[in-house]
């Protein structure tokens, strides 16, 4: 390179204008390749440009090959505004199969290829980085044509729980590790899957999020931090949700543009469409591809190929201003955002199977509600039961005469919860489609009058001449002592191999387990004696109930039938606040370690039990099956008599 010296400048030394002179006006000199390499001006892409030209997704994705921004439109918006100046932290609240967390591996990848600045992904444990280190993040290194170069070549720089590169290091921390979180400085930092975190990290700790955020101290002071938070919500106490509804300055919502009208739109299961309503089979709906979307100006329909089209279309915008993102993030400068992603905008959620979990959720229980609006909705989970309102309680009555069974019922299940001066019962009629009704509950005095119920009591069919007795019964077998010494745990066992072969319906004993299950239901191990050594029949067992996830079920069935919707518990005509204080007895309270439990604020929850216990007997995970297995009643008068409960005078009834 040959440069000419006509001026010299103010700033250039004396000695080295002299030396100029001494040696003519012409100096020549050359810069080597590693000096051009390192003055040459990097181009700076946007994240969801880079992607596409060097992204390429393994064999193992449903999209191997070279990224492409058309299968996760709204997705490229996110990422873009998460590498926009003074932007610090993105949240993104979002359904299943969304995208989120492969256009983030893109993120840091594009950040990886910028220049120096180390990264830690965290995920709720440690067997879910180490997955995602090993089938996700290498392998994006490695078949990326800019990022494999970064790579040392050494076996030793790839171990499960990092990568160490030529210029920088990227690290696995998960939750229950403090010391994970506690390590060098993080330039960014993606917490993956935030709502499956414990409410602390440890014992005397901090919750996982702030441990992670401390790491990028260094970094926020020159506004050079990148924090990702995304997941898919749980209740409205989870990370995600409070990240999205109170730490993030402003919310983001996706405007699908219809292809037909051209007006833009923010999607919603209001303006899905499908024959039957709520009584369609979903499963039908969701396997035939019956749904689709109506356009909310010009009524057009979107199968989801239109969706799609109308998707890539679209456009983020402010929520209640409606600006445009990258307009709203120009003007307002704000350094935290939040993103919510239904599944209605996903590429990888037909539209049939959105409506399909929408029609089970509506139907069936708070699992699958909670299904519905966590995993499709993304938005938190509610009970709908105001637990200290007596009133909301009885407004599931119905018209229906107290010890009477409605027409459309086929089965009659009863629970009697053991106290030590008497006994507590609760009878249920059941419609094979779980649709219940209370018909009769009070207080008993001996184990003769629990007898009489299970064994001599039938109820009379409303409108007809027809009388049904009891199909399943269930007895607590919990409890202190006797005043004779005598365990209530000992008297139930004894009792219950008394009746056993009875002529009529099968005792169960049951008993509530001390921690969750992973079903409903649990058979427990045979007994071969009582607690004080008295033997007991062959195949005697115990089944266990998983009563925080049966006292859901109560409650959303009693919301059900307050809001005539759903699978619903209804109530006869004479229930009184006796029954509504009983069931109000417990609420469900968030604990410190983020589990969600049922605690008990008054003494007296037996009908609650009795209503879990009768749940249990009808439920499709008991052994031989729930109602629903069950045909229409033949009529056929009952020889058995119904009897009328007298309340026994030391239960205070």
């Amino acid at each position: 390179m040959i440069v000419n010296v006509k001026k010299f400048p103010k700033w250039m030394p004396k000695s080295y204008i002299q030396l100029i002179l001494d040696n003519g006006p012409v100096h020549t000199f050359s810069f080597s390749s590693a000096e051009k390499k390192m003055m040459r001006k990097k181009t700076m892409v946007r994240p969801s440009v880079w992607q596409e030209k060097y992204r390429v997704l393994p064999d193992s994705s449903d999209l191997a090959g070279p990224m492409k921004n058309l299968f996760t439109p709204y997705m490229v918006g996110i990422i873009d505004a998460a590498d926009f100046p003074g932007v610090e932290t993105t949240i993104l609240c979002k359904c299943v199969q969304s995208g989120g967390t492969e256009n983030f591996h893109s993120l840091m990848g594009c950040m990886a290829d910028r220049g120096p600045g180390n990264i830690l992904y965290v995920y709720p444990n440690k067997d879910a980085g180490k997955k995602q280190l090993k089938t996700r993040i290498l392998p994006m290194f490695k078949a990326s044509s800019n990022l494999k170069k970064y790579l040392t070549g050494s076996v030793n720089d790839e171990n499960n729980l990092g990568i160490r590169l030529k210029h920088l290091d990227i690290d696995i921390a998960w939750a229950h590790s403090p010391a994970s979180l506690a390590s060098a400085a993080y330039r960014y930092v993606v917490f993956d899957e935030t709502d499956k975190y414990p409410q602390t990290a440890a014992k005397n700790e901090t919750d996982t999020i702030s441990l992670g955020e401390k790491r990028t101290t260094t970094f926020k002071r020159r506004n050079r931090a990148k924090i990702i938070k995304l997941s898919t919500p749980t209740t409205e106490t989870g990370f995600i949700w409070e990240a999205l509804t109170v730490e993030a300055q402003v919310i983001f919502d996706y405007f699908a543009k219809c292809p037909f009208c051209e007006d833009y739109q923010v999607m919603s299961i209001d303006n899905c469409r499908w024959e039957g309503g709520l009584k369609a089979d979903y499963r039908k709906i969701e396997s035939e591809y019956l749904a689709h979307y109506e356009c909310r100006f010009c009524e057009s329909a979107w199968n989801d190929d239109v969706r799609n089209k109308a998707v890539r279309a679209g456009e983020w915008r402010s929520r209640g201003k409606e600006i445009e993102l990258f307009t709203y993030l120009k003007s307002f400068k704000p350094k935290k955002i939040g993103f919510h992603v239904p599944s209605w905008i996903s590429f990888f959620v037909p539209i049939s199977e959105t409506v399909a979990r929408y029609i089970k959720a509506e139907n069936g229980g708070p699992e699958e509600k909670q299904d519905y609006a966590n995993n499709y909705e993304a938005k938190p989970y509610k009970q709908i039961i105001v637990t200290s309102d007596n009133v909301t309680i009885l407004k599931a009555k119905t018209p229906l005469p107290p010890q009477t069974i409605p027409q459309e019922a086929v089965a009659v299940t009863a629970a009697v919860d053991v106290q030590k001066r008497g006994f507590w019962y609760l009878v249920r009629a059941w419609a094979p489609n779980y649709h219940s009704w209370l018909i009769d509950y009070g207080d008993l005095g001996t184990w003769g009058d629990v007898e009489n119920l299970f064994f001599d009591t039938a109820y009379p069919v409303q409108d007809s001449k027809e009388m049904l007795p009891i199909w399943r019964g269930g007895v607590d077998t919990g409890g202190g002592r006797y005043d004779s010494g005598q365990s209530m745990t000992e008297a139930t066992l004894l009792w219950l191999q008394k009746v056993k072969g009875w002529n009529g319906p099968r005792i169960w004993g049951m008993k509530g387990a001390s921690r969750p299950q992973e079903k409903k239901v649990k058979r427990g191990a045979e007994l071969k004696s009582t607690p004080s050594g008295k033997p007991l029949k062959n195949g005697f067992r115990l089944y266990f109930l998983d009563t925080n996830r049966f006292k859901d079920i109560v409650y959303d069935r009693l919301g059900n039938a307050v809001k005539q919707e759903g699978i619903a518990a209804y109530l006869h005509s004479k229930v009184d606040d006796d029954y509504a204080k009983q069931i109000l007895a417990e609420e469900k309270q968030l604990q410190k370690n983020g589990a969600e439990e049922w605690v008990q604020l008054k003494r007296d929850n037996h009908y609650l039990d009795c209503e879990c216990m009768n749940a249990a007997l009808s439920d499709w995970e008991w052994p031989g099956g729930g109602v629903n297995l069950l045909k229409p009643r033949i009529k056929k008068a009952s020889t058995k008599k119904k009897i009328n409960t007298v309340r026994s005078k030391f239960m205070g009834g």
